[in-house]
């Protein structure tokens, strides 16, 4: 059994209108809204209307990508080699992790800093 498209009542599998509510179930190019019920584009992925997705979330193409914090041996390579914490800081924030590479980006830089700074002490060349 299907269901009709803006009244939501079953009706039959080969039915062209909805005998409830009198709306067509079969367009070409066209559909109907699951919620409001207002026509569509057939291949709308959110209603224009009201906003609601007319897929489920598992059947979109895009993958999706949990936000998570940065483990201890990534933390480790940002200390040990700023350069590469940074990069991969970088990868993971544009790949959607941003707790990861927000705490991956500022260890490097800050470790850069301290680094630099050291350096120019050492050197004799005090940058305070």
């Amino acid at each position: 059994m299907a269901y009709c498209r803006k009244c939501r009542t079953r009706i039959d599998d080969e039915a062209v209108i909805c005998p409830n509510c009198g709306v067509p179930q079969q367009s070409k190019d066209m559909a109907y809204c699951r919620k409001c019920g207002k026509q569509i584009d057939g291949e709308a992925v959110i209603c224009p209307h009201c906003g609601v997705p007319q897929k489920d979330l598992q059947q979109s193409s895009a993958p999706i990508v949990e936000d998570r914090k940065a483990k201890g041996d990534e933390i480790a390579l940002a200390v040990l080699i700023p350069i590469v914490g940074l990069i991969l800081g970088i990868v993971y924030y544009s790949k959607g992790m941003k707790k990861a590479g927000t705490t991956l980006i500022s260890v490097s830089v800050i470790l850069s800093v301290v680094i630099f700074i050291a350096y120019e002490i050492m050197a004799g060349f005090a940058v305070f």
